[in-house]
Formats: C-alpha cells, structure tokens, sequence
C-alpha cells in the first residue's frame, strides 16, 4: 500500500533511488544497499537521487537541505567532468 500511495503522490519515478542493490556469490557471500544516495545514467540523461527520513518532529526545511548536502558531491563531480580542461 505504501508503494501505491507513493506512486499517487509523486510526480515521477524514482527509478533506482531507495531500491535496494547485492550480489550474492558462488561462496554464499552476500552483500546488499539501499539506493539513497545515487545516480543513473539512461538515454543520455544523467539523474541523481538523494534524501532523508521524515518524522513528525522533521523540520521540513532542514529536511529538504539535508537532502541537497547529501548529492552536493555527486552534483560536483558532475560539473567537474563537465569543465573544459
């Protein structure tokens, strides 16, 4: 139901963002990560994802900033690969 609900409120998909990412091997090694932090490339458009978790003590602004902090990184590393060299 909360996928659902989701799916209502958002205006778009959120691709790989919160899913989740492993590998298990032959040997039975498992190691697995939930996507909040991360970027997607796909028909030459490049995305990038991050947030946070909200409570009913979340101050929506401080929330919403901590999100942007989190891919502050990614967002740099893009425009560094963009700059002439």
């Amino acid at each position: 139901k909360a996928i659902e609900l989701t799916d209502q409120q958002e205006s778009s998909s959120r691709e790989i963002y919160c899913g989740s990412v492993f590998y298990l091997d032959s040997s039975g090694n498992l190691d697995s990560s939930v996507c909040i932090r991360s970027m997607l490339a796909h028909q030459g458009q490049l995305s990038c994802w991050g947030g946070g978790g909200i409570t009913g003590a979340s101050n929506p602004h401080a929330e919403y900033q901590e999100s942007i902090d989190k891919i502050k990184v990614l967002l740099q590393a893009l425009e560094q690969a963009a700059a002439p060299i």
